[in-house]
């Protein structure tokens, strides 16, 4: 009975379970070498598993022969011939349909949710302990998860960008409560799996360090656009008036039309040894540009110049301070193109919670999928306290709002939203979209929600144009084309 629950390791539960993964043979069908392998993993799974650990295992496979020959089940004879195949090299690993969370209506939040489990003390001092008490302590675990939003956004997300679309196109969206870090959905295009074509374990909204199995995260996707929002606060902070102007160098579309910055400009560590060409989506004449202007267009030259006035390292603080972090809790490197354009890498649950600290007028909150945890027993266990901090000043989030209803009222995302723009006066945001147009996005924001939305193409990447997306055509994808409707929806 113990065998048929004990964890294995690798998302691997119970002997039969764990027979297949490793070894693709029944439990039934196991030889004395991989028997005591399995044997050998339940002491500590984690640290054990054949698959990512081998020599731990061997060395645990090796113990238990040991034991059996001094035990006299078996001899000493077979114990040395046991001994002789490396774990590694018997290893033939069959991947399930997706662990435990295979048959959860929301499969990706319930592996992110049993990720999270996994690093609360208060189930345990140890994974080990900790995995036993939420596959077998009879826990009663709330969510914060809203499953009628999430699974009407997942039927909004492929109304456009269809589960398994030709294009290779997906979509995802992550909403945060803003104050209290919250997660209320988590939703994406693709379909939950590993054995068919078109499915995927992989959560494109969750972080990689939070989900660090082969059931987990990403390292996220780069945020174009959206990553001007820390310039755009340094900025503030540092006496920029909202009704005032900014250098604006004249660039165009394309390297030959670029703007280019000398690497002898910047007056921090936080630049680039080479000359870096930055162009925009289409002319503009400089030399200067209101903020409004700039921040509802989305003007590429405008916000690096004023990063480069600002000096890069201050925006790379602003970064720090909105816990803007890739999936696998890496700060961004302080690239002049990855402060100011998002090449960098974020994931949708990560971005919309930046976005979230300016909804609670600068307050931020760690991602939380837990409401609570109660005990077979009945007893309501005490959860960590949300550590929440007011890393911005409210004055200056206010004045970022200004600019960002913009966006929507007037600017990148007016077109997209088209329509609900009346309707959404009172919210704001910011569309992003990587260079080539080979990702997308639109993150908006009221008091109450903040919102994620990325289109784009997560495993082969290519650029987004001259593209068919669902049954529709478009020149170019940008993030006002797919996302912004999508939020707006």
């Amino acid at each position: 009975g113990y065998l048929n629950l004990a964890y294995y390791g690798d998302q691997a539960y119970g002997i039969e379970a764990a027979a297949l993964h490793y070894f693709n043979v029944h439990a039934s069908e196991l030889n004395l070498t991989q028997a005591a392998t399995l044997a050998g993993v339940v002491q500590s799974p984690s640290a054990t598993d054949p698959r990512n650990n081998p020599t731990a295992a061997q060395e645990r496979r090796d113990v238990v022969l040991d034991r059996m020959a001094a035990v006299g089940v078996i001899s000493l004879e077979q114990a040395a011939a046991a001994k002789k195949p490396s774990v590694k090299s018997l290893l033939r690993i069959r991947e399930s349909e997706g662990g435990n969370c295979a048959k959860s209506p929301e499969p990706y939040f319930c592996n992110y949710v049993i990720a999270y489990l996994k690093t609360l003390p208060v189930l345990g001092k140890n994974v080990d302990e900790r995995n036993l008490a939420i596959t077998r302590g009879g826990l009663r675990i709330k969510t914060t998860l809203r499953m009628d939003w999430n699974q009407e956004i997942v039927r909004d997300l492929r109304s456009r960008v269809p589960a398994g679309d030709p294009s290779g196109v997906g979509a995802a969206a992550a909403v945060v409560e803003p104050g209290t870090g919250k997660l209320l959905a988590m939703a994406q295009t693709s379909e939950y799996g590993q054995t068919k074509d078109n499915k995927s374990t992989v959560g494109l909204t969750t972080q990689s360090w939070v989900v660090p199995t082969a059931y987990g995260g990403t390292l996220g996707f780069p945020i174009g656009s959206t990553a001007k929002v820390f310039t755009l606060l340094t900025a503030l902070e540092n006496g920029y008036p909202v009704n005032g102007s900014v250098p604006a160098p004249k660039a165009g579309v394309g390297r030959a039309n670029a703007h280019v910055f000398p690497p002898n400009i910047y007056k921090d560590g936080c630049g680039s040894p080479d000359a870096w060409y930055v162009s925009n989506d289409y002319q503009t004449r400089g030399p200067t540009e209101t903020c409004r202007h700039d921040t509802a267009n989305s003007i590429n030259s405008a916000f690096a110049a004023t990063m480069i006035s600002l000096g890069g390292c201050k925006v790379q603080e602003m970064w720090k301070r909105l816990g803007a972090v890739d999936g696998a809790g890496k700060e961004v490197y302080p690239t002049p193109s990855n402060l100011v354009l998002g090449s960098g890498s974020m994931p949708p649950v990560t971005l919309a919670n930046v976005y979230a600290t300016l909804a609670a007028n600068g307050k931020w909150c760690p991602v939380n999928p837990i409401e609570s945890i109660t005990t077979a027993d009945g007893k309501s266990l005490k959860l960590p306290a949300v550590k929440c901090k007011q890393v911005l000043q409210p004055d200056i989030v206010a004045g970022a709002d200004e600019l960002l209803k913009g966006v929507i009222t007037g600017g990148t995302g007016t077109t997209g939203i088209r329509g609900q723009a009346g309707f959404y006066k009172n919210a704001a945001g910011k569309t992003g979209t990587h260079e080539g147009h080979q990702q997308s996005w639109f993150v908006g924001y009221t008091p109450q929600l903040a919102t994620a939305v990325y289109v784009g193409t997560p495993i082969k990447q290519r650029e987004m144009d001259s593209i068919v997306i669902g049954g529709r055509y478009y020149p170019n994808v940008f993030g006002g084309t797919i996302a912004a409707p999508l939020w707006g929806t």
